[in-house]
């Protein structure tokens, strides 16, 4: 029988320029008990994703902050290399600065809108991989 996947288990990578809001995200990720690693830009990104999956391991998701002029090309260029593919990419924007159809359309999972609140992370994290809350 499989093992359900709890928060304790989980690994998250966070793409956020905006060093107050990458400390914010990771904070609410950290008091979940989710293992953050944190990256700076996009390229740092899919180093981190590269290195993760040629050494056997990986992530379970990707948070993304969403910029209005470089969003799309960012999960895009995330979604180019082979291990983009699989992972779940979760992107973060302010309200009004993305349309949940721009977003998905780039080849994102889901939007979620900022200030994000620990509760509102837990539900999300929790319905997206099907976890008791």
């Amino acid at each position: 029988m499989r093992r359900q996947k709890q928060f304790s288990d989980m690994k998250v990578l966070l793409l956020e320029e905006d060093e107050l809001l990458r400390g914010y995200h990771g904070l609410l990720l950290q008091r979940l008990g989710i293992t953050c690693e944190p990256a700076e830009s996009r390229e740092e990104t899919i180093r981190l994703l590269q290195d993760a999956h040629s050494g056997g391991q990986g992530y379970d998701m990707c948070l993304v902050g969403w910029d209005v002029r470089r969003g799309t090309d960012t999960v895009q260029a995330l979604r180019s290399v082979e291990i983009g593919k699989e992972i779940p990419i979760v992107c973060l924007a302010k309200q009004g600065d993305a349309e949940e159809e721009t977003v998905l359309a780039a080849g994102a999972d889901a939007l979620l809108f900022y200030p994000l609140h620990q509760d509102v992370l837990y539900r999300f994290l929790a319905n997206f991989f099907k976890m008791d809350a």
